[in-house]
């Protein structure tokens, strides 16, 4: 005996809407649910060995080869709430878990941004204290420039002064040399013609 209900669509089996089939691979399904596998060239939705199904493949069966029965029925109706009461419990489990999920990641990105934001102020600041480093150099350089600039006029100044110094005291060398030569050369005259006018007076005498 196999189940009352088609396991593929969970139909109960009945000989209008849904006539109970056996596939050639022994399992049972719905002449609807067989139809649909034919039609899309699937395998038996059992995970059995079963190729891919066709035509021949489906065989009609008695509905005294199925359970029939109002507790079966009940049962089936009772499979089919816990089924789905199971399928919306892991819905509800998947959900939760991807809500958390979805919470760690938000945690993650707001922890991410706020350390982005430290770095960022950090580096701004590293920024600013190389810009003010940057403009006291450039200010120190155009001290020293300065500073070169002025030490180069006053040495051109006082290599003048030297050339100035250095001319007034040879002209005034010169002009003592001169001076004491041509003093010189007087008193010479002098004691020259002294001398010739002693000679001619003992010449006389």
């Amino acid at each position: 005996m196999h189940p009352g209900f088609c396991s593929v669509c969970c139909d109960v089996f009945d000989q209008i809407d849904c006539v109970p089939c056996r596939i050639s691979c022994g399992h049972v399904a719905c002449q609807r649910c067989c139809d649909t596998l034919v039609e899309s060239r699937q395998c038996c939705p059992f995970r059995c060995d079963m190729a891919i199904l066709r035509p021949r493949d489906i065989r009609p069966m008695a509905m005294s080869l199925v359970t029939d029965s109002d507790s079966f029925n009940e049962g089936i109706v009772r499979s089919k709430v816990l089924a789905i009461l199971s399928d919306i419990r892991a819905f509800q489990l998947q959900y939760n878990q991807n809500s958390l999920s979805v919470h760690s990641l938000r945690a993650n990105v707001s922890v991410q941004k706020d350390s982005i934001q430290k770095y960022a102020r950090i580096l701004h600041k590293v920024i600013q204290k190389r810009k003010d480093v940057f403009q006291s150099l450039a200010r120190a350089r155009a001290e020293y420039e300065g500073e070169v600039s002025t030490q180069c006029q006053l040495r051109e100044e006082l290599t003048q002064l030297r050339g100035m110094v250095w001319i007034a005291f040879s002209s005034t060398i010169h002009a003592q040399i001169f001076g004491v030569a041509a003093r010189n050369s007087h008193h010479t005259a002098q004691n020259t013609s002294q001398y010739a006018t002693l000679c001619l007076d003992v010449n006389n005498s």
